[in-house]
């Protein structure tokens, strides 16, 4: 392809010149004037960067209240000299200030020192280097949402068969075990995809077998 930038030190192709993702190219730059091209520079080697990476986090079993794994898809071009992912995390505010958190060789990252009970939205930047590691082309992935545990350890409770039902307006739940019980509520769309709101309950203290732990209608949250 050859692109035409009038008295310009700079010029950004795109898609619409023909740039692909994860494709190689060679470019060169000449001067033009009414007279004819001058010489052309030294070819330049550049590779664009894969489709953005597919991201997904889940909550650390062992501390879920405190640390997220964050795991992607990432994909290399052959050619690539190098390629790099910053994991950064922002909190739940408007607008989101994103944070660096860390440069990843692998796919995939532990994030830890959260705070409990807080919303957290998180996305991967995928970038390839030249050989002097040098950012060449860099693409985000789409922002995702994840949850850090309200307590350090859920408890390990039962609620009774079809204890946790909606009747008319009113939500009622039984324990059925003489401990602490708590409770995480997640309102979802049609689809079951997209988490509308979260709503967390915590007892007082030891449920008796077989008491209400929680009874009230809509405007209770």
């Amino acid at each position: 392809m050859t692109r035409t930038a009038s008295a310009a030190t700079s010029y950004t192709l795109t898609q619409e010149d023909g740039v692909q993702p994860n494709t190689e190219f060679n470019l060169k730059v000449a001067a033009v004037t009414n007279i004819g091209s001058g010489p052309t520079s030294s070819s330049y080697f550049y590779v664009t960067v894969p489709e953005a990476p597919n991201v997904t986090a889940v909550n650390d079993e062992n501390n879920p209240a405190t640390s997220i794994y964050i795991r992607w898809t990432s994909q290399t071009h052959d050619n690539a000299t190098l390629t790099r992912n910053r994991v950064e995390a922002a909190l739940d505010s408007s607008p989101i200030p994103f944070a660096f958190l860390a440069s990843a060789s692998a796919l995939e990252y532990q994030i830890v020192n959260l705070q409990p009970g807080t919303k957290y939205t998180l996305r991967v930047l995928v970038q390839n280097l030249d050989k002097d590691g040098r950012p060449q082309s860099s693409l985000y992935s789409e922002p995702i949402i994840s949850y850090t545990n309200r307590w350090p350890q859920w408890t390990a409770g039962t609620v009774s068969e079809g204890g946790v039902g909606v009747y008319e307006n009113e939500t009622h739940i039984e324990a059925y075990m003489g401990v602490p019980l708590h409770l995480l509520f997640e309102v979802t769309d049609e689809d079951d995809k997209n988490v509308l709101d979260v709503t967390y309950i915590e007892s007082a203290g030891s449920i008796p077998n077989g008491a209400s732990l929680y009874d009230c209608n809509e405007t209770c949250k």
